[in-house]
């Protein structure tokens, strides 16, 4: 049982979890295709698995934490392909005002 629940390192709780707060997470995000619901499941889950394992690297945490950090991360690694999406659509509807409003140099020197 236990190559069942760790496999190639990463715990089997963790992308349940991660599954769990990405699925939560798309519910209360805006609108998307199949595809992109697809993509930010998959995003929240992947974050799931590996961010928790990275925040014990850095930070001296216990391993009791690990299962809530999985569920945080995946609601938060789901937003990463909504939040692209954006980004991307912004900017291939006006490159250069986007580049501006990036630099601040819209409006006189002032961002929005």
């Amino acid at each position: 049982m236990k190559d069942f629940n760790n496999w190639q390192g990463f715990e089997l709780i963790t992308a349940v979890l991660g599954f769990i707060g990405a699925a939560l997470g798309i519910s209360y995000s805006p609108p998307m295709t199949k595809k992109e619901m697809f993509a930010a499941l998959l995003a929240g889950v992947v974050c799931a698995v590996l961010g928790p394992q990275l925040a014990m690297q850095i930070y001296t945490l216990p391993p009791i934490v690990n299962n809530a950090l999985a569920f945080i991360f995946g609601i938060g690694g789901m937003f990463i392909v909504p939040g692209l999406l954006s980004l991307w659509r912004g900017f291939a509807s006006d490159p250069w005002g986007w580049l501006d409003k990036l630099r601040g140099a819209r409006n006189n020197g002032s961002a929005k």
